[in-house]
């Protein structure tokens, strides 16, 4: 058959196989029936262009019918679209028309009437006097660089654009389309999260800037100031969320105030040394003079070598902020850093036991991520021989790089503090900064870093990129 001759393809949105039951010999027969089951995935094919018409039922699950042809209305606004629930009414009839819908077909229709309806539907297409609209509202949202979410009166998200998207960390518009806004919301925020939808849909006011924090699937834990407004589309109040980002800030906040925290933790414990010894000096009261003052000149080079540690630290950080991601081989990296580690510290079993070819798009600076988690396991170990080992694997489309020690093991309070909720106070002064380094530049990369115990003893850090 000729392209030109291919029956419309035809998406039936029905969990309930209603209307593929009812209807669906007809349907088949003049059309090229896809059918689907929830909203988000007819969604996904209306915006991927391939369908010609949607015939959808009301009773879908996450957002119902009346839903669907709002977000449709946003992503192809021409698209023609026939309501059909199981169980209708005069007013979900003036709610559908109003919200652009192309055709209606009662609960009581037979099949002739449905696959009619779908027909009028396609010949009338361009007709509705919203789709101009419908698109210059989406162009305006989707060009928007700042994260937009429209959801509906019970907090259902009908669409959101791109920026949204990747706030979030999710692949596609389907994952979003349905899902409340609570479900995005992290629980400490749903009180404030609540306040802000009433004030939206009941009093019909703009909220925020408002801080809230969402979870995201991929991407860990978000801090945004959210602006909400609300707004009329398709018959129905809507409200529209616009995010800005602030994480960075508040990491950058968290880590600011642990390096001072650092700071003077350890200055203030070595200058301590320093000023009891030489006021012992002073009064004559100590019997090796000698070895006060070596142990004075120890705490003063513990203070420099934790002064340039910090400054290369912040240098580190500084310099990684306007940097671009490269293309790198971790294996390449551990193959190097195990390298030199194992040569700077001869008294320790430095070994990479598996090296897969693995390339992650990260930033320059991981590699001192590396290089850190191999010196802090062989400084802080308490065994005269420490035994390390590096591992790089693949797993699916992420690259996972182990680093295993046989030391005293990582505080909990000192893996607690690298989250930005933590209290600063939790930070342990000995490896503690090393770690939040590592943590940080592998945030940053859009990594993640989990801790856990070796068997039998010691610590395993496994970053994943």
């Amino acid at each position: 058959m000729d392209e030109s001759e291919a029956d419309p393809v035809l998406v039936v949105a029905d969990a309930s196989r209603t209307l593929v039951e009812d209807a669906g010999d007809a349907l088949a027969a003049a059309f090229d029936v896809r059918r689907v089951e929830t909203a988000g995935a007819c969604l996904s094919r209306a915006e991927a262009g391939s369908a010609d018409a949607v015939l959808a039922a009301h009773d879908l699950p996450g957002v119902d019918g009346l839903g669907l042809l709002r977000s449709v209305r946003l992503s192809r606004p021409a698209l023609p679209f026939v309501l059909a629930p199981a169980n209708g009414s005069e007013a979900l009839a003036g709610e559908a028309l109003a919200a652009g819908a192309d055709g209606y077909v009662p609960a009581d229709a037979d099949a002739e009437t449905v696959v009619a309806r779908v027909r009028d539907a396609l010949e009338g297409t361009g007709r509705d006097a919203g789709a101009s609209a419908g698109r210059r509202y989406r162009s305006l949202v989707e060009s928007s660089p700042a994260p937009i979410n429209v959801f509906d009166a019970d907090g259902r998200s009908i669409w959101g654009n791109d920026a949204v998207l990747d706030l979030l960390g999710l692949d596609d518009r389907a994952d979003l389309i349905g899902r409340s806004i609570f479900e995005l919301v992290h629980p400490d925020d749903h009180e404030r999260a609540r306040r802000e939808l009433a004030s939206v849909i009941e009093a019909k006011e703009a909220t925020g800037p408002t801080e809230m924090r969402l979870r995201t699937p991929s991407r860990g834990t978000r801090y945004v100031r959210v602006s909400t407004a609300v707004g009329r589309f398709r018959g129905a109040d809507v409200g529209q969320a616009i995010a800005v980002d602030v994480t960075g800030v508040r990491e950058r906040e968290h880590q600011l105030q642990l390096l001072d925290r650092w700071l003077r933790h350890n200055v203030r414990n070595e200058m301590t040394v320093i000023r009891g010894l030489a006021e012992d000096l002073r009064r004559g009261a100590v019997d090796d003079v000698s070895a006060a003052a070596s142990r004075i000149s120890a705490s003063a080079n513990t203070l420099l070598k934790q002064a340039e540690h910090e400054r290369e630290l912040i240098e580190t950080l500084t310099e990684s902020l306007g940097e671009e991601f490269v293309r790198v081989n971790v294996a390449a990296i551990a193959r190097r850093q195990v390298a030199e580690c194992a040569a700077a510290n001869p008294h320790a079993d430095v070994e990479l036991v598996r090296a897969d070819d693995v390339e992650a798009h990260v930033l320059p600076a991981l590699s001192t991520a590396v290089r850190e988690l191999l010196d802090n396991a062989v400084r802080h170990s308490d065994v005269s021989k420490p035994r390390v080992e590096v591992s790089v694997e693949r797993d699916g489309d992420t690259g996972v790089l182990r680093v295993a020690d046989d030391g005293p093991g990582i505080p909990a309070e000192e893996r607690d503090a690298l989250s930005v909720e933590a209290e600063t106070d939790q930070l342990h002064h000995g490896s503690g900064l090393g770690l939040a380094l590592v943590y940080w530049l592998v945030r940053r990369s859009g990594g993640d870093v989990a801790f856990s115990e070796n068997d039998p003893r010691g610590s395993v850090v496994t970053v994943r990129l």
